[in-house]
């Protein structure tokens, strides 16, 4: 079986850890009603070379923007009212 890491070798990579949210989904009801903790680990790889030799940083990634979109979905769709 061939390693999918060899795909993204070369690539860049951001890895943003323990992005957290209280979730309310789950198997069991009370989940759905109390909620629970969900801690997501991730990494993007991606292509910074247009980035890299413009310094322009719209060409890049935006991770606050991915860590948010993660929590969203941990949310259940629903966007946090912090």
């Amino acid at each position: 079986m061939p390693n999918p890491a060899h795909a993204y070798a070369s690539c860049d990579r951001i890895t943003l850890t323990g992005v957290a949210a209280v979730g309310f989904h789950g198997a069991l009801d009370f989940e759905k009603r109390e909620g629970q903790p969900f801690i997501v680990d991730t990494v993007l790889y991606t292509d910074f070379t247009q980035a890299a030799a413009t310094d322009d940083l719209a060409q890049t990634t935006n991770y606050a923007e991915v860590a948010e979109i993660i929590r969203t979905h941990i949310l259940g769709g629903v966007p946090r009212s912090d």
